[in-house]
């Protein structure tokens, strides 16, 4: 994922020099949303995959998780999507497994752009539209969650938000035959997508407010118990996986840490990391087994999770070796580190787009998470500064 402001680091001149390079691969998903200049920058994007002889196939999913989806479904060799808020240009890089193009892939398409004057293909590319992505998209996302092959109980869920990614999870629900509400209502659970519809938030019966974090770890009980006991999880994950794991006698893999085996476990389990198939796989466990969202939810360990971002001045590695050196307790996770205090979890995360440590505290109180978070915020935050100066 790359930021940038439209005109400045982000302007067709450099989106045209991306699509030449991605356009050496062969076909090329491309989509956008937001606003004209996406728009324009995934026309720019375009010319330059034609120019280089490969085929562009543009789709209607209007939101990054489904351009995810697409360039899985059909082993794309990359695909692009292009986000805009406002003048911030997002693009999303995806890779023909479903998910972002590793580093190596970004470092090539790099290599490719600092290449000099390209060479011209024999001939140039097509330029495709992927009719109907939207109908395939919601019916595999239907199809694929089934746990059982049974019918479902009869259910009623919200999605109260309109967003491109909730219209296509409302879609889908309807598919497995649950009756859809577009409002929040008093009794019923509701879900929505959060970060690009490649995650899943929502309310149980009781109102009771469902982060992210907290139905991934759900999701991941349910693969735990009807699914092959393996799941593999993004680095900032909940440490209560694990917990909820080791029940079990499961296997929970980290992509930073486990490498390409826990990235093609992940690739395989697509409602851990998009919101749809999220929401369908939850609908089918409470329709077969007709559990409420509430009930399901008591059977994951309780905890809290407060998260801050601290601004580095120095390099991430230096800093977290000096945190391990005062905190014995510090173990790898991928770029970061994690460790186990009394109270609970803190992980301690770079971002690769910024300069930035991601602290995130986990316990089974919001305020003491809360307290934890800012303790060690205010700790490399102080390391940080004391590392700059040479101290």
């Amino acid at each position: 994922m790359l930021r940038g402001t439209l005109g400045e680091e982000l302007g067709p001149e450099q989106m045209v020099s991306l699509g030449r390079a991605m356009g050496r691969l062969g076909r090329v998903g491309l989509g956008h949303a937001g606003g004209e200049g996406a728009a324009m920058l995934g026309r720019a994007a375009g010319a330059g995959v034609v120019a280089a002889g490969g085929t562009v196939l543009g789709h209607e999913l209007r939101f990054p998780a489904g351009a995810a989806w697409l360039a899985g479904a059909y082993g794309l060799p990359a695909s692009l999507f292009i986000s805009q808020i406002g003048s911030e240009i997002t693009l999303y890089l995806f890779g023909p497994d479903g998910l972002a193009l590793p580093h190596e892939g970004q470092r090539a398409l790099e290599r490719e752009l600092s290449g000099g004057t390209p060479e011209q293909p024999a001939a140039l590319g097509v330029w495709e539209h992927f009719a109907g992505a939207r109908n395939r998209y919601t019916r595999q996302a239907a199809q694929s969650a089934l746990l059982r092959d049974l019918p479902l109980r009869p259910l009623t869920l919200c999605i109260p938000q309109d967003s491109p990614a909730d219209r296509a999870t409302a879609e889908t629900l309807r598919r497995m035959g649950a009756t859809v509400i577009r409002e929040e209502t008093a009794g019923l659970p509701s879900f929505s997508a959060a970060q690009g519809g490649f995650a899943l938030q929502g309310r149980d019966e009781k109102g009771r407010l469902l982060s992210p974090e907290r139905l991934l770890t759900l999701l991941c009980l349910i693969e735990l118990e009807d699914g092959n006991g393996r799941v593999a999880v993004p680095d900032s994950a909940p440490a209560a996986i694990d917990v909820a794991a080791a029940g079990y006698c499961g296997t929970v893999l980290r992509l930073g840490r486990d490498g390409a085996q826990a990235r093609a476990l992940y690739s395989r389990l697509p409602w851990l990391r998009d919101a749809c198939f999220a929401a369908a796989r939850l609908t089918a466990r409470m329709g077969l087994t007709g559990e409420s969202l509430q009930t399901l939810d008591g059977k994951a360990p309780r905890f809290s999770t407060s998260r801050q971002e601290v601004p580095l001045a120095g390099d991430s590695v230096p800093l977290l070796a000096a945190l391990a050196a005062e905190e014995p307790r510090c173990t790898p996770v991928g770029q970061g580190v994690r460790l186990r205090t009394g109270s609970g979890w803190i992980s301690l995360l770079p971002l690769k787009q910024r300069p930035v440590l991601r602290v995130v505290a986990e316990c089974s109180d919001l305020e003491l998470a809360e307290e934890l978070c800012g303790f060690y915020a205010r700790k490399v935050a102080r390391l940080d500064r004391n590392l700059s100066a040479g101290k």
